[in-house]
C-alpha cells in the first residue's frame, strides 16, 4: 500500500490540490485570528464584584436605595447590570445591555432568595490596530511563501526540461533531464520521454553516419571498376565481357541506390498503401530476380492486400537476393493468404542461421556468420530494410532454420491499412 507522501508525489494534480487546500486552511485560520484581534475579546470580571453584588441583597426591599447602589456598581466597575425578580421579570437595568451575561448571581438574605443579578462585561477592544495589522501581515507572508513554493516546484522541472531540449537542439546528445529518482508524476514521465527521445535521436544519427560511411565505401568499389571498364571501352576493347561488367556494376549501384531510397521513404513515412495483388507481386519479384516462377507456392484465399507496391517489391527482392547470395539459392517463395495477414516466405538451401542470428540478421549492417558464398559482398541493409517495410505495414519480419536444412526468412503484412 502506498504511503500518503508517495501517493501525493505520484501525480502533480494531487500535489497542487494538497498545496491549495493547505493554503486555504492557513488563510482561513489567519483570517479568523485577525478578526478576533479586530473584534476584541470578552473582558475579565472586575475584582470585588461578588461582594458588591451581595450588598444589593441588603437593600433589595428599598427600591430607590437598591437602584442607586446598582447604578453605582455599573458605573464604577464599567459593567452591565440587570436586576430580575424571582419570576424572571426585569426590574431595572444599568450600564450596557446584557446579551450574554458573564455572571448570573442569586441575591439571598437570611436564607431567602430575593432576586437575580445578571452582570455583563464589555468587550475589550485593542487600543491600537497593531495586532490586526500584524495578523494580516503574517497571513500575507505565509500565503506569499506558499505561492512561491508551489511556483518553484512547478517551474523547476519545466525549466530543466527546457534546458535539456535546448541542449538536444544544439546537438548535445548525451544530455539528460535531471529529475528526482523517486519522482513518478507527469513531469517525471515527460522527462523520461525526453531522455528516450534523445537516446533514439542519438542512435539514429549514429546509424545515419554509419550508413553514410558504409555507402561511401561501397560506392567507391563499383565506381573504380566502372572507370577501368570505361577505359577499356575507350581503347576499343568493348567486347561482350566488358559490356557485361559495365551492366553488372550499374545494376549493383542501382540496387544500392534503391536500398537508400527505400530507407528514406520509410524515414519520412512516405508509405502509399494501395490495393495490390500479393501473388502478382511475388511472381514479378521472381521474374526480376531471374528465378523460376514455378517456385512460387500460394496457400489460402483472397489475393488482395493494402500495401505500397514499390516497398513490398523491394522487400521481396531483398529476400530473394539474400537467399541467392548467402543461402545457396532459392528453394521456394511461399505466399500465405490468411484472414487478416498476408505473409511472404523464402526458403533457401544454405547452412541456415548461426545460433542467435535469427534476430540479429535484421539489424542494420549485420553480416552473416554462415554463408553459402563467403565471398559475397553485402552492406548488411537488406534484411534490416525488410523488417522496416514489414513494420510500416503493420507486420513483422522473422527468420528460422528448417528441420530439413536451410533457412526460412519472411515477413507479414496487415491485409487492411
Amino acid at each position: 500500500m502506498r504511503s500518503p507522501a508517495r501517493w501525493l508525489r505520484a501525480r502533480m494534480h494531487r500535489r497542487l490540490f494538497a498545496w491549495f487546500t493547505l493554503s486555504m486552511l492557513a488563510a482561513m485560520l489567519l483570517a479568523g485570528t485577525a478578526t478576533r484581534f479586530m473584534l476584541g475579546r470578552p473582558g475579565r470580571l472586575p475584582d470585588g464584584l461578588n461582594a458588591q453584588i451581595d450588598g444589593l441583597a441588603a437593600t433589595w426591599t428599598d427600591a430607590p436605595a437598591r437602584d442607586a447602589l446598582a447604578a453605582g456598581i455599573a458605573r464604577d466597575l464599567d459593567v452591565g447590570l440587570t436586576l430580575l425578580d424571582l419570576e424572571g421579570r426585569t426590574l431595572a437595568r444599568f450600564g450596557a445591555p446584557c446579551v450574554r451575561p458573564r455572571l448570573h448571581e442569586a441575591l439571598v438574605r437570611e436564607g431567602h432568595v430575593l432576586g437575580v443579578a445578571e452582570v455583563c462585561v464589555e468587550s475589550r477592544r485593542p487600543r491600537w490596530p497593531t495586532r490586526m495589522v500584524l495578523g494580516l501581515l503574517i497571513a500575507g507572508v505565509l500565503l506569499w511563501a506558499a505561492a512561491g513554493r508551489i511556483a518553484k516546484s512547478l517551474t523547476r522541472p519545466l525549466g530543466e526540461l527546457a534546458r535539456a531540449a535546448e541542449a538536444i537542439g544544439r546537438g548535445e546528445r548525451a544530455v539528460r533531464v535531471a529529475v528526482a529518482p523517486s519522482a513518478d508524476d507527469e513531469i517525471a514521465a515527460l522527462a523520461h520521454s525526453v531522455d528516450d527521445m534523445a537516446s533514439r535521436i542519438g542512435r539514429q544519427v549514429d546509424d545515419q553516419r554509419e550508413l553514410l560511411a558504409a555507402v561511401s565505401h561501397e560506392l567507391r568499389t563499383p565506381l573504380a571498376r566502372l572507370r577501368v571498364l570505361v577505359d577499356l571501352v575507350r581503347e576499343g576493347r568493348s567486347d561482350e565481357p566488358t559490356l557485361a561488367g559495365l551492366e553488372r556494376e550499374v545494376v549493383e549501384m542501382d540496387a544500392l541506390v534503391g536500398e537508400l531510397l527505400a530507407n528514406a521513404r520509410l524515414d519520412f513515412t512516405a508509405v502509399a498503401r494501395l490495393p495490390v495483388d500479393a501473388v502478382a507481386l511475388a511472381l514479378t519479384a521472381l521474374e526480376r530476380a531471374s528465378v523460376d516462377a514455378s517456385l512460387c507456392a500460394v496457400e489460402g484465399e483472397g489475393r488482395m492486400v493494402d500495401a505500397d507496391p514499390t516497398l513490398v517489391a523491394r522487400a521481396l527482392s531483398n529476400l530473394l537476393a539474400n537467399a541467392k547470395q548467402h543461402g545457396g539459392g532459392v528453394v521456394a517463395l511461399r505466399v500465405q493468404l490468411r484472414g487478416a495477414d498476408v505473409s511472404f516466405e523464402v526458403d533457401d538451401a544454405g547452412p541456415g542461421f548461426a545460433a542467435g542470428d535469427e534476430e540479429r540478421a535484421f539489424q542494420p549492417f549485420h553480416r552473416a556468420k554462415r554463408s553459402a558464398s563467403p565471398d559475397a559482398r553485402s552492406l548488411g541493409l537488406g534484411l534490416s530494410l525488410v523488417r522496416r517495410i514489414a513494420e510500416a505495414h503493420g507486420g513483422r519480419a522473422y527468420g528460422e532454420n528448417l528441420a530439413e536444412g536451410g533457412a526460412r526468412v519472411g515477413f507479414t503484412l496487415a491485409r487492411r491499412a
